[in-house]
């Protein structure tokens, strides 16, 4: 009887009956692979955008109900009407005020850090004389990624030798 194999069928007895060509085949794929994952771009110390701005004023000996009145309720009135803003969080504590605003991840974070500034620059002459106000963009790329804390009953040369120690080994990933 005759074999009357269509293309599929024809592929299949090829690889069937040389199988040796697939595993050449396999290897050859796993191999461009490999080269061309070690080629890919990498970036040693990627930028994390952060959407979120601070707000912070601070004035000298007001307690926490003071401050919450006289600075944290007018800033916040202020630029709850900003387009883009996800969420306002405040915090009023003895002479500081800090308000935290989270933006959309569409918003270009400079444009949004213009804006929040215009408007604190605005409000500036309804606070409280004296009051210093500060708007900063939350950054990832300057905070540690970890701390390491050491203590104990050892002197403190002891101690230093150990977090030196601790420091060399942890520096041995650095990229």
């Amino acid at each position: 009887m005759k074999d009357n194999y269509n293309f599929l069928g024809m592929m299949s007895a090829l690889f069937i009956d040389k199988y040796r060509i697939v595993y050449m085949m396999l290897i050859a794929i796993i191999a461009i692979g490999a080269v061309t994952y070690m080629q890919l771009p990498r970036e040693q110390y990627p930028e994390l955008v952060v959407s979120r701005i601070r707000v912070k004023t601070t004035l000298r000996d007001i307690s926490s109900n003071e401050i919450e009145t006289s600075i944290t309720d007018i800033i916040e009135a202020a630029v709850k009407d900003i387009d883009d803003v996800e969420e306002i969080t405040s915090t009023s504590s003895l002479g500081t005020s800090i308000i935290d605003l989270s933006f959309n991840e569409s918003v270009n974070i400079d444009d949004g850090y213009l804006n929040v500034n215009n408007i604190v620059n605005e409000v500036a002459r309804k606070l409280p004389s004296g009051a210093s106000t500060v708007v900063a963009r939350f950054s990832l790329s300057n905070k540690p990624i970890m701390n390491v804390s050491i203590s104990g009953d050892y002197p403190l040369d002891v101690l230093k030798a150990y977090a030196e120690d601790i420091d060399a080994s942890i520096n041995i990933f650095r990229c």
